[in-house]
């Protein structure tokens, strides 16, 4: 994290880039690759009795007449990138996220303006806001907010401060630097750090209208920002080599459940053999098709009415009954 953090102070995009991944990689490809942690192996019916004497043996499960699958417990395997994130994830991570909905947010804003689009399982949130209607997209939580000493006390304990409060607060620090090029940086050192901050939350991204068919599948317009405009996510496939996945593409499967093909350019280098029977690598371009947006997703179950209800078992979506509620009276 922190060569990442100096890599964004520097400028350095694919130094950060490459930070990013390295830390996401280790959680997927070590700490959640189960091939890892077991160890299986194919045995006839008379092996497999033999593998239960093992003090590794885990479970077995038939597949044929004479064929067994057996899994051992493995005792040891090698890993070259960082273990705690998958320790942060799976024991931290979560309890944080709902720290900061139950204790902070509730407590903060008024939570009957507010409306949960999403919440992802370990790190990321979407709101949408009914604040002023006078101001535009960026007035953020301000006129949503119920309780002001509250969010004047906790506030920036999560959120980035602004430049103008870290300045302010770090004036000692930067009065020793004479250089003003000097100054800069260390200004947008301590932003950088600040933003980063353990436990921390940070805008992604912020804008005024917002079509969502599943967590990290949305489209969003912020008319404010000039680099970036329109914002598309689609978690899985690149958007570069599929325009087709627009706003249209969302509004039609939303009103018609017309679904949208994509594809994804990926290369696989292997091993081949030449009339000599001599060994050479190979690089070949793989193009694969997939659906891009169905509106169908296994995250959840999604009433009628939009409402996002979680999976439990034994119960389906229509045990799920709707109240509606009157937030303010017809007078």
């Amino acid at each position: 994290m922190y060569q990442r953090i100096q890599s964004k102070i520097e400028g350095n995009d694919g130094g950060e880039q490459f930070c990013k991944i390295t830390v996401n990689s280790s959680y997927g490809s070590d700490d959640m690759n189960q091939e890892h942690f077991s160890d299986i192996k194919l045995c006839d019916i008379h092996e497999t009795f033999r593998k239960h004497l093992n003090g590794r043996f885990k479970s077995d499960r038939k597949l044929g007449d004479n064929l067994y699958v057996v899994e051992f417990e493995q005792q040891k395997f090698n890993c070259k990138t960082c273990l705690q994130v998958a320790f942060a994830v799976l024991d931290c991570a979560k309890y944080w996220f709902m720290n900061f909905y139950y204790n902070f947010l509730t407590l903060m804003i008024d939570m009957n303006r507010v409306h949960l689009i999403y919440c992802d399982t370990t790190d990321s949130m979407m709101l949408a806001v009914a604040g002023d209607p006078k101001q535009n997209y960026k007035q953020g939580f301000s006129a949503v907010i119920k309780d002001k000493e509250f969010y004047d006390k906790n506030f920036y304990k999560f959120f980035p401060k602004p430049k103008l409060i870290i300045t302010k607060e770090s004036q000692p620090i930067l009065d020793k630097i004479e250089q003003l090029d000097e100054r800069k940086l260390k200004i947008k050192e301590l932003q950088t750090e600040n933003e980063k901050k353990p436990l921390g939350v940070a805008y992604e991204h912020c804008g005024s209208t917002l079509i969502t068919l599943a967590p990290k599948n949305y489209w969003l317009r912020q008319e404010f920002d000039k680099k970036d405009p329109i914002v598309v996510k689609l978690k899985g496939m690149s958007l570069k080599l599929n325009p087709q996945i627009n706003k249209d593409a969302y509004e039609n499967n939303i009103k018609n459940g017309k679904i949208v093909k994509g594809k994804n350019t990926s290369l696989r280098q292997h091993q081949e053999r030449n009339s000599d029977d001599e060994v050479f690598s190979k690089m070949s371009r793989i193009n694969t098709t997939k659906n891009g947006i169905t509106g169908v997703h296994a995250k959840m179950i999604v009433l009628e009415n939009q409402c996002c209800c979680p999976y439990i078992d034994g119960i389906s979506a229509d045990k799920y009954k709707i109240q509606y509620k009157m937030l303010m009276s017809p007078d």
